[in-house]
């Protein structure tokens, strides 16, 4: 279980024990995204069955790693038989998109949908290899993309080290693009977040604003 409040982990601990009586439980827990790679690593034989991952985890100060959904990434390619489910706070159509189609989860909760009854019917979809969507996100309808575009990892590289007040000059430096591709990269982001100036800092709140970074 990856979560970076502690109390949120030890309530679906509790609840999963609680509720879930049929089943015999051993968890591991971890608050970012170092913690949860260097439990990955530690356990990989014989291996976690199901990760229980939030998208809004503080990144990897030793791996390239700058949120949940690039950590569910990195588990899949540890081990692809472990089953991701993403449960997080977000709503947002076009984050929604994004994960959905980047990470493919075999679990989807918007987390106040949570209760000891989903978390069941949660449980018993995964153990029987069948994907489970909360009703949020069955009813969410993702955003068409301008020239169905999504918003890459290659593009969040972008929007974290602007985020951080890297000047663009110096982004090739830390991403495998030339300048030229940054800066239509930067363009199509604006596009897609609706930012019609040219300040950096706008991309970067309206990006904040629609749960992409």
């Amino acid at each position: 279980m990856v979560d970076d409040y502690p109390m949120t982990l030890w309530g679906y601990e509790l609840s999963l024990k609680k509720y879930s009586e049929n089943y015999e439980w051993e968890f591991e827990k971890a608050n970012n995204c170092d913690e949860a790679i260097n439990l990955i690593k530690k356990n990989k034989i014989p291996g976690f069955e199901i990760v229980f991952l939030d998208l809004n985890i503080p990144p990897s100060e030793i791996y390239n790693i700058k949120n949940g959904e690039q950590l569910g990434k990195e588990i899949q390619k540890s081990n692809p038989n472990i089953k991701i489910v993403v449960l997080t706070m977000l709503n947002n159509p076009l984050r929604i998109k994004n994960v959905l189609k980047n990470l493919n989860p075999n679990g989807f909760i918007i987390k106040s949908e949570i209760t000891p009854e989903v978390l069941l019917l949660l449980v018993e979809s995964m153990l029987d290899n069948r994907t489970f969507y909360s009703q949020q996100i069955k009813k969410l309808q993702p955003l068409k993309i301008i020239n169905d575009e999504d918003i890459s990892d290659l593009d969040l590289e972008i929007l974290h080290y602007i985020s951080l007040g890297e000047k663009m000059k110096n982004l090739p430096n830390y991403i495998p693009l030339s300048m030229a591709s940054i800066e239509r990269r930067k363009k199509k982001l604006k596009l897609i977040l609706g930012v019609q100036n040219n300040s950096d800092r706008m991309l970067i709140e309206m990006a904040k604003k629609r749960g992409v970074i």
